[in-house]
Formats: structure tokens, C-alpha cells, sequence
């Protein structure tokens, strides 16, 4: 019991301050002591093992996330399909986060499958929502655009409904994206109404994702000192939460910009920072 206590407690702070590696590792050695703990209840391991996947994603251990997301699905196989059609969706993030979007696509299929067996309600319905929002967005990753934002757009009038501020920030994320690749007028509307959503939510990593994204957006169509606006407000986003591959991704937008302007010296710097 005491290393099960000690490692998640040490987790946990190492979580809290965004020390995603540090969290990781105690999340880690939490597991594998949990695991001779028989009296431990099941939700509780799942609960741990879960987070774990969250945190390995976030630190860029795509195969380690898998491997967390599946063992909380084995707890809670039986026991809670919401939770477990929860699970599949982050883990088709995952596949989709590592240009897998055929795995994603069934990943996202699967959690739609499994939370047909959730009791109906609020919770049910805003995780269904979430489902098909990432199936919209595999579908724009691939280039068919057309469907993925018709399949996005669909979901924004129950997003408002439910005043569900997480779907209603990916949404618009992904409208954004679609409005800059195919030059539809309304880029500017998602953008405004993805930042206001995320900022009601507190999520910081969906809003540096936006703003890396709007500093891309600016950049194609030559806004200068809006792209330079946004790459920096997404590069301090990544640092609160401890996203090192966001950061990095950032940095490598931003040398690109600086180099256009001929300004190789803080190119360099920016991608040294960034190994």
C-alpha cells in the first residue's frame, strides 16, 4: 500500500505542474504496485490507468498511451460502457495524432458501438457527440473536406444545447482549418467562436492548438504580425501544460516564419530550443 500511495501521490504533483514525464513515471511504478494490491477496487485502476494514457499522450508516448488506455478498458469492461466508449475514443486520438486514420476511424466507430450500451442521458449523448466530432476531424485530415464539415457542423446546434464547451471548441477548431484550406469566409468566425469556447472551458492545450493553427492561417495569407501573435500565445500555452511535442511543433512553425523574414538567427535558436 505504500508504494501505491507514494507513486500516485508523487504523480499526481508532478501532474499538477505539468512535469508530464516526471507524472509518467510515477504513474508507472503506481500501476505495477497497484498490481499486488487485490483489495484495490477496479474503478480506481482504471481511473489511474487512464490518466496515465492522458499523460503519455501529452508527453509524446503514443505506444505507451495505447497500452494504459487499453488496460483501463479491461477494468472497466462490463462495468461501465460509457467509460469504456470513452476510452476508445481517446485512444483513436492517438492513431489519429499519429496519421493512423484508418485505425482512428475505427477507433471511433467503436466507441460509438460501445456507448449504445450506456444508459441513455446528458453524459451518453456528450460523449457520442465527441465520437463523431473526431470522426470529422479524420475525415479533414484526409482531405475530404466537404464531409468532414458537414459531419463537424452537425454536431454544434447539440454542442449549444448543452452548453458543451469542449466539443464546441473542437468543432470550431476544425472549421477553422477547413475555412483556411478551402478560403471560405467564415475562418474568422470559427476562430473567435473556438477561442471563446476554450477560454469558458480553461482548456489551455485546445486553445494552443487553435492558435497554432490561426498562426498558420495568418502566415499562408501573408498576416505577419498576426501569425507572430498567435505562434507566441501557443508557445506559452504548451509551456503551462508541459505539452514538449506541442511546443515543439510551435517552435518549427515559428523558425519557418522567422526564416521567410530572413531573421535566421532566432530561427535557430527557436529550433535548438525545440530538441
Amino acid at each position: 500500500p505504500e508504494a501505491w500511495d507514494w507513486s500516485l501521490r508523487a504523480a499526481r504533483r508532478a501532474d499538477g505542474r505539468a512535469a508530464m514525464a516526471d507524472a509518467l513515471t510515477f504513474y508507472r511504478q503506481a500501476l505495477a504496485a497497484g498490481a499486488h494490491l487485490p483489495d484495490l477496487p477496479v474503478s480506481v485502476r482504471a481511473e489511474v490507468a487512464e490518466r496515465m494514457g492522458d499523460v503519455a499522450e501529452i508527453a509524446g508516448e503514443p505506444g505507451e498511451a495505447r497500452a494504459a488506455y487499453a488496460e483501463a478498458r479491461r477494468h472497466w469492461r462490463g462495468q461501465s460502457p460509457l467509460a469504456v466508449g470513452r476510452l476508445c475514443r481517446k485512444q483513436g486520438y492517438v492513431d489519429e495524432k499519429t496519421d493512423s486514420m484508418s485505425g482512428a476511424l475505427r477507433w471511433y466507430r467503436r466507441s460509438a458501438r460501445e456507448l449504445e450500451a450506456a444508459p441513455e442521458g446528458p453524459e451518453r449523448e456528450r460523449e457520442a457527440r465527441r465520437a463523431r466530432i473526431r470522426y470529422g476531424a479524420t475525415r479533414i485530415h484526409q482531405g475530404r473536406y466537404a464531409e468532414g464539415r458537414r459531419l463537424v457542423a452537425d454536431e454544434i446546434e447539440g454542442a449549444e444545447r448543452a452548453s458543451d464547451d469542449e466539443a464546441l471548441g473542437q468543432a470550431f477548431t476544425l472549421l477553422e482549418i477547413v475555412a483556411a484550406e478551402t478560403g471560405a469566409a467564415d475562418r474568422q468566425e470559427f476562430e473567435e467562436r473556438g477561442i471563446e469556447a476554450f477560454r469558458r472551458l480553461g482548456d489551455r492545450r485546445g486553445l494552443a492548438i487553435l492558435h497554432l493553427n490561426v498562426g498558420g492561417s495568418a502566415t499562408n495569407e501573408g498576416r505577419v504580425t498576426d501569425a507572430e501573435r498567435h505562434f507566441a500565445a501557443a508557445a506559452d500555452l504548451a509551456a503551462q501544460i508541459g505539452h514538449a511535442n506541442l511546443a515543439a511543433i510551435v517552435a518549427n512553425n515559428r523558425a519557418d516564419l522567422y526564416c521567410d523574414q530572413g531573421r535566421y538567427g532566432e530561427a535557430e535558436t527557436l529550433l535548438v530550443q525545440a530538441l
